[in-house]
């Protein structure tokens, strides 16, 4: 018994001694590469994180692969662990995983004892094995691209007066945004991007705290990708309207209301305080982060109801007292106003419906129903879920069992998250059944909410199969900037978004939407009678 375990150890520790080495030779190679690869060349080695990955690969090597019979470059470890515990306070602040540099140092002083005894060197080795095995599981759900990514700088200390922490935080805006993004001048010329910001700075004392939040947004948004942006009218302060919107083709209908506005649900919104629909919307778009008008249209309905940042733009004359001009179905218009009330006031939304859906909605990222002869699966949401193995194993068993069945994947209102478990389980049980994957049994649902990863799982569709693309264009562009990470401004608190990479093989081309092959978009009618006209659709084939 004692050397079945003996060996089982032995082979446990020539398997972590193996994959350490190919780890520590890889994560090497990368960081090589990223450094040489940097545009100033070497700007990465100016980074904590850079530094760590090395201490970390030599700490790995003593701890994993170098016999602890050999002294194994102790003068080495002992530098490196140095270097991981200097990293860990650099990095305070800027990186959540900051103190596993300091474990990490400790770990590096600490080898010599730990490996002097064997039950010590296993668990030792074990705990390392796992922790490297969580960090890589949780690097892949992140999205951690290059092992030396940049990190936001550390703040500056905060300026005695207003106007200095506003142009600190620009400032630092500035710099920041251009180092952290994948490429800050992909759409517009860095001479723009700084004349901009400069002309920002110098606005300062002229403007409020307000307005400079809308025109950091502003400035933001032109970078020119929809995941790189800033949201400062998610304040709790703000000012919202006691309905929701949403846009039926070029027209704005009010979607929700609370209880005391029933009749208000379905008009059409005509104007803001007498100014038309669609020059609000004009003053909007330069402020929202898109790259087609369908994420606009998804997007801009909880801006068209914050009635703080429609005033701060001018286009209020009062953000608490707000004059709409609604249209009836019957064409009659009525001019009502409406009182706003703080965000933070949690408005209880109700829809006006006069029918039932085809499909009632469930709970959870992925769910099936069965009607008639379409085996209906919804995906609502990308995300990492070891049930959707299981889910995806039952839904083709289904398939296999009925023939006759077709199949739809509906991906609407799918804003993004992480592909991969898709694609690695449900795209390929789909792609192996030649029978099913045909343009008359296969059918993908789209629409202006499908972003992001939601857009590559629909446009892996398009390309790998015979599948319909039924609904509206996308809100997402095929090929785009993604791997959002994100750093606050250092005074407001103002939260950033920007991209690192740029997704290039989606569809082979500068596409500014995926264009469904059969258009089924919904009419306020619809909405209220809860039709499905892309549902209606499959089901009237």
């Amino acid at each position: 018994m004692n050397g079945a375990v003996g060996r089982l150890v032995g082979g446990l520790g020539w398997i972590a001694r193996w994959s350490a080495t190919v780890w520590i030779a890889w994560t090497a190679a990368r960081v090589v590469v990223d450094v040489v690869g940097d545009e100033s060349f070497g700007g990465a080695a100016r980074e904590p994180v850079t530094w760590f990955v090395l201490a970390q690969l030599v700490v790995t090597a003593r701890l994993l692969v170098v016999p602890p019979e050999r002294r194994g470059g102790r003068r080495l470890v002992l530098v490196a662990s140095l270097v991981a515990l200097a990293c860990g306070v650099l990095l305070h602040g800027r990186a959540p995983w900051a103190p596993w540099c300091v474990v990490l140092g400790v770990l590096g002083l600490a080898s010599p004892g730990l490996l002097a005894r064997p039950a010590l060197r296993v668990a030792t080795r074990v705990a390392c094995v796992v922790g490297l095995l969580v960090a890589a599981g949780a690097g892949v759900i992140a999205g951690s691209g290059w092992v030396s990514y940049p990190l936001p700088a550390a703040p500056p200390a905060p300026a005695a007066d207003r106007d200095g922490r506003w142009t600190q935080d620009l400032r630092y805006l500035g710099r920041e945004l251009a180092r952290l993004h994948g490429d800050a001048f992909h759409t517009q010329p860095r001479e723009l991007y700084e004349r901009r910001l400069e002309e920002l700075v110098a606005s300062v004392p002229a403007r409020s705290d307000a307005e400079l939040r809308i025109e950091v947004a502003r400035f933001v948004a032109a970078v020119g990708d929809a995941h790189t942006e800033c949201a400062p009218w998610w304040e709790e302060d703000d000012l919202q309207l006691p309905i929701a919107v949403h846009w039926y083709g070029d027209d704005l209908h009010v979607s929700l209301v609370t209880e005391d506005r029933l009749a208000l649900a379905g008009r059409r919104v005509v104007a803001f305080d007498g100014t038309p629909v669609d020059e609000v919307a004009d003053a909007l778009r330069p402020l929202l982060a898109h790259e087609n008008d369908a994420w606009f249209r998804y997007r801009s309905p909880i801006l068209l109801t914050r009635s703080s940042v429609l005033a701060t733009l001018g286009l209020l004359s009062d953000a608490t007292s707000v004059p709409l001009l609604l249209e009836a179905a019957d064409g009659s218009r009525e001019a009502v106003v409406l009182d706003a009330v703080p965000a933070r006031a949690g408005l209880a939304f109700t829809r006006v419906v006069t029918g039932a859906p085809l499909v009632a909605r469930r709970p959870g990222n992925f769910w099936s129903a069965q009607l008639d002869d379409v085996l209906y699966v919804r995906y609502a949401r990308c995300t990492w879920d070891l049930g959707l193995r299981a889910f995806t194993h039952d839904v083709l068993a289904r398939l296999d069992a009925d023939p006759g069945l077709r199949l739809v994947v509906d991906l609407r209102g799918n804003t993004g998250g992480t592909s991969f478990p898709f694609l690695w389980w449900f795209l390929p049980g789909v792609r192996e059944r030649p029978a099913l994957d045909r343009p008359d049994r296969l059918f993908v649902f789209v629409d202006r909410a499908t972003f992001s990863s939601g857009i590559g799982i629909a446009s892996a569709f398009a390309a790998q199969t015979s599948a319909t693309l039924v609904g509206e264009p996308t809100g997402g562009k095929p090929d785009s900037w993604g791997e959002v990470r994100g750093f606050r401004l250092p005074n407001s608190g103002l939260g950033v978004s920007y991209s690192t990479v740029f997704h290039d093989d989606r569809h082979g081309g500068d596409v500014a939407t995926l264009e469904p092959d059969v258009l089924a978009t919904p009419t306020v009618e619809d909405a209220m009678a809860q039709r499905d006209p892309a549902l209606e659709w499959v089901l009237a084939r």
